[in-house]
């Protein structure tokens, strides 16, 4: 039951930073977002263990990755996209462990 806890308390940081970093890459990007955006990962991660840490981190970048597919679904394959924002929010995942160590 501890697992399911853990992940019910990672929902709302994981969908807050990524809603954030989606309104950052969308058509009219909103620029202030940039500045708050990993605050609730972050804020999770220095609590969470290491694992569920770096997992959230991940899932909220790939969240706000979202907008970046929509944004060039017609200019760019898809894989390619996907494989871009993957990349990204693996980036963003060390940084979060890091930033936590």
């Amino acid at each position: 039951m501890q697992g399911k806890q853990s992940w019910l308390r990672a929902t709302a940081p994981i969908l807050a930073a990524g809603t954030a970093y989606c309104l950052i890459r969308g058509v009219r990007p909103v620029w202030p977002f940039a500045w708050i955006a990993p605050v609730p990962v972050l804020a999770f991660a220095f609590a969470a263990p290491v694992r569920l840490a770096a997992a959230a981190a991940f899932l909220a970048y790939a969240v706000g990755g979202l907008a970046f597919v929509h944004l060039l679904a017609g200019i760019v394959p898809i894989p390619l996209v996907g494989a871009f924002v993957l990349l990204e929010s693996g980036v963003f995942a060390i940084v979060v462990l890091l930033a936590r160590r």
